[in-house]
Formats: structure tokens, sequence, C-alpha cells
């Protein structure tokens, strides 16, 4: 039903805010896919590669690297290891939780090709919609069909007190080598750093101060400095003057950032209906527009066939 602003459903403060980044469900998926490897494998999958040997082949992965990869989806449930029906080797198959996550690669496939950076996740075959067409798939908002803009959206609270943050993964992220910060990261790799995939998620949930991130996220410093160096660097986010004080700078998305949105979006929605089904985390989002509950609907550019 339509959403109308109230006292009862207010905006949410600073506080809230943060409180609503550190339960947000994408640390949850961050912790699952927030790895190139992991990211590549399951394009892989996707693809049909189901033997151990064929995987490592054509990924070129460490085979120790690979195989600690199938057992984190598996440990997910995102994977199964059964038989080859024909030759009895062990294979390995993607669940329906694990095939849901197409949609996200298929995001992060069509923002490398707009910005042309990466390989593709997906093989071209892979890559076909439900509906049978290869074309671009866009965001829409599920409600009344119209793109979904990032700045078209409003958090707002659907409790007055949300729910306390949930734990924050202590895994250490692995950080660029040289030779990769001088090129421009695909969508894999910017999902893959988690911190990086983190501070992102925050720019479009309205942070846009370092001593924000730094609060919202539990991020520190020393790191925090270097990835919002990484992302200016890399055209996702911009550093300007805080129209507030003259002393202090904030960090907001670039045309090319906003255009990362389907990714978050399709992060998200895969993670609230595999990880926490009924989980609620104290807010929602409002389409401006259409003034109804934000629920995103990715329609093929050829036929208008929202996919699902």
């Amino acid at each position: 039903m339509p959403m109308r602003s109230g006292p009862e459903i207010p905006s949410p403060s600073v506080h809230h805010q943060h409180q609503m980044i550190r339960n947000n469900i994408i640390h949850r998926v961050t912790d699952l896919v927030g790895d190139t490897w992991t990211l590549r494998v399951i394009g892989r999958l996707l693809g049909g590669a189901q033997r151990f040997d064929v995987l490592a082949y054509s990924l070129d992965i460490p085979r120790s690297t690979l195989s600690a990869r199938l057992r984190l989806l598996a440990e997910q449930h995102c994977l199964e290891r059964k038989k080859n029906a024909t030759s009895g080797e062990a294979a390995y198959a993607l669940t329906e939780q694990g095939r849901g996550l197409w949609m996200l690669l298929r995001q992060m496939q069509q923002w490398n090709q707009r910005w042309h950076v990466g390989c593709a996740l997906l093989a071209e075959e892979a890559a076909v919609s439900s509906c049978g067409h290869g074309a671009p798939l866009h965001l829409c908002c599920g409600q009344c069909m119209a793109p979904a803009e990032p700045r078209a959206m409003k958090l707002l609270l659907t409790h007055r007190f949300p729910p306390e943050a949930m734990a924050v993964s202590a895994r250490r992220a692995r950080d660029l080598t040289s030779s990769e910060q001088q090129l421009q990261l695909s969508a894999e790799q910017l999902m893959g750093d988690r911190w990086t995939g983190l501070i992102l998620g925050a720019a479009f949930l309205g942070v846009h101060r370092f001593s924000e991130f730094e609060q919202a996220l539990g991020i520190a410093t020393n790191i925090l400095s270097g990835r919002l160096v990484r992302l200016t660097q890399q055209g996702m986010l911009e550093r300007v003057q805080d129209s507030d004080t003259s002393e202090r700078h904030v960090y907001r998305l670039t045309l090319r950032g906003l255009s990362y949105y389907p990714v978050i979006v399709a992060a998200l929605a895969w993670g609230e209906r595999w990880l926490e089904p009924h989980y609620d985390p104290g807010w929602r989002v409002l389409h401006s527009p259409c003034l109804e509950w934000f629920t995103p609907s990715f329609v093929c550019e050829q036929c208008g066939c929202a996919q699902t």
C-alpha cells in the first residue's frame, strides 16, 4: 500500500542511519560473495561446468583456492557435491539458492560491458534470460514499473528502534596488488573486495563523510582511507567540498558509481530471499515517484518481460 510520511514512521536520524547500515543483509552477502574467485567459480557453474578439473583449468585457479571456494559454497547451501551419472566422478551442481545468484552476476556483467572492464562472468549461453533473450536487463520498480533510480529512493524507519546490528565478519579482505590498482576494476573486483563493496553500499544509503563511513561500518581508519582513495581513483566516488563547512570534504557517487546500483540491489534481493527471509531490519525503501514500497524488478529491454 502507498506509504505516507508521518510521525509514526520518521526519516532516519544519523544514529539510526548507521544502525541501518550495520544491520543490513549486505554484510552477510559479502561474507559469501565478497571474493572475486568465488564469483568467478559461480559464473562457471552457472555455465554448466561441473567437474573440479574443468573448473580449475577454465579459471586458471590454484587447486587449493578452488577447493576452499567450493567448500564455502557448499557450507552456505549454494552448492551440492554429487557423482556424475555417466563417469561416476565427483561433480558439483548449484542448488536453487546458488542458481539464484544468476541475477547478481548478470548485473555485474552488464556493468562491466557498459564501462568496458573485465572479462565475461557468464558465458554467452548462460547470460540468456528466462524470456530467451540476451538483451540488457533494466532495474525497475516492481510496483509502477518505472526505471528505478537510486536518487528516487527514500529510506524510512518502520520501527522507532531498529534491531541491533548483526555481527560483522572479521574476515580480512585481500588487498589489491600494485598492478591491479593501476587498472579499472571490474564489478566482481569491486564486490570481491569486501570493504569496497560495503563502502559503496553505505554510499547508496546516504553516507558521505569519512567519520560517517567509519562509524557506520566499524572500519579501521587506515583501511577506510585506502578504499576511499581507490574508489575516487576508479571514478566511483568524487571528493568534493562539504557544503556545511569549508574545512571538510564529502564523498559522493559519480555517474559511474550510481550505475552500480542494480548490482547492489541484486545482492540485497538475493540475501533477503535466501539468507534471512524473515528478518526485519526496521526500515524499508520508498520509491518516491509512486509512493510505494520499493520491490526490485529486472525487465528485459527487448520484450519488456520481468525476469524471475
